[in-house]
């Protein structure tokens, strides 16, 4: 094209990698992580952040790579769809959900967790809950684990309504507006 626009090509983001760290701090195992896009020298801390998406955008893959210091053989809760709930109900997620947004289409790995964001519709705040299998721990409050469960949230930027919703959406409140005035000319019509 003369503009230099390439009309519906969604470019390949870059992956998000997260690294999750574990420690056991005074009897208590301990979370935290970072992210980073991948290439990126810089990393983050706290909520992930989703840019926003477009028609067409592919998903934004998160790679959750968890390094385990405790001594207590940590590794995700298999299969995947248990390993991450996630919700968008302003608290952290206490059964199986995808939010509406991931999906879970990659194998399992007991240090590596793959997901898929979506990243459509307006932007929201995804509650998540990382869930971990390991070796039997008792907290000095009397918690007991397995399972270990970390609570950060991913920020999603928004996108569109892909083409063929979008398409969908758009037909149908044309259609319903079309019946609508019908509806009204023939009420008027025949008074």
């Amino acid at each position: 094209m003369a503009n230099g626009m390439q009309s519906g090509q969604a470019t390949k983001t870059k992956p998000i990698i997260v690294d999750v760290y574990a420690k056991l701090v005074d009897g208590v195992v301990e979370f935290d992580h970072d992210w980073k896009f991948d290439g990126d020298p810089t990393t983050k801390k706290g909520t992930i952040e989703v840019p926003p998406g477009s028609v067409g955008s592919p998903p934004a893959r998160l790679q959750f790579h968890l390094h385990d210091d405790t001594g207590l053989k940590l590794k995700f809760v298999n299969p995947t769809c248990d390993a991450m709930w996630v919700s968008t109900v302003n608290k952290c997620p206490d059964a199986r959900g995808d939010g509406g947004q991931i999906s879970y289409d990659h194998p399992w790995g007991p240090k590596l967790l793959q997901v898929e964001d979506a990243n459509s519709g307006p932007e929201c705040i995804l509650y998540y809950t990382l869930r971990f299998d390991g070796d039997a721990h008792t907290d000095p409050d009397g918690t007991q684990h397995p399972t270990y469960i970390y609570d950060p949230t991913i920020k999603n930027g928004g996108g569109t309504v892909p083409a063929r919703d979008s398409f969908l959406t758009t037909g149908t409140i044309v259609a319903a507006a079309a019946a609508l005035a019908l509806i009204a000319v023939l009420f008027f019509w025949f008074r």
